[in-house]
């Protein structure tokens, strides 16, 4: 893979924006075959993984090649609290389609992006890390209509 850094410095602090990764595709990677033949996660899709690297370093690794496999785009949204409307209006203009997550932080994710005024056409969201309660399921169709695939990678 090959990593991409998008960063600012504020008082001192290291914040990063994206880490955008660009995968070369393994066609090994039972994982990646799966989405790949359903066609659930194609190339050209525009992911964003909001797994922070921090807490859930090998979920955000995996899930990163496992996309990027798929012949996908990652984005690496980093710390959810940090983002603008600036930085959602970013993620529109490389027409984000796909979320990539456990389903707290999407819904995170969903209510700063309302709270930013900024809505993005999401097709589908793939969660993993955690169960996907109704009510959950319920915010992100609500969020981004009833036609976005919700699939999930738990267990």
């Amino acid at each position: 893979c090959y990593y991409y850094y998008y960063y600012y410095y504020y008082y001192y602090y290291y914040y990063y924006y994206y880490y955008y990764y660009d995968c070369e595709v393994d066609e090994d990677s039972s994982r990646s075959n799966v989405f790949r033949s359903n066609g659930f996660i194609q190339p050209g899709d525009r992911c964003a993984n909001l797994f922070t690297i921090n807490l859930f370093s090998a979920l955000n690794n995996i899930t990163t090649m496992m996309a990027g496999n798929c012949g996908a785009h990652v984005v690496s949204v980093g710390d959810i609290t940090l983002l603008t409307k600036s930085h959602f209006e970013a993620l529109n203009s490389i027409k984000l389609n796909v979320l990539l997550g456990v389903p707290s932080t999407i819904l995170q994710f969903i209510d700063a992006m309302q709270q930013h005024g900024v809505h993005i056409e999401i097709e589908k969201v793939v969660f993993n890390g955690e169960g996907l309660k109704t009510f959950q399921k319920k915010i992100i169709r609500e969020a981004f209509g009833q036609q976005v695939s919700i699939v999930g990678v738990y267990g």
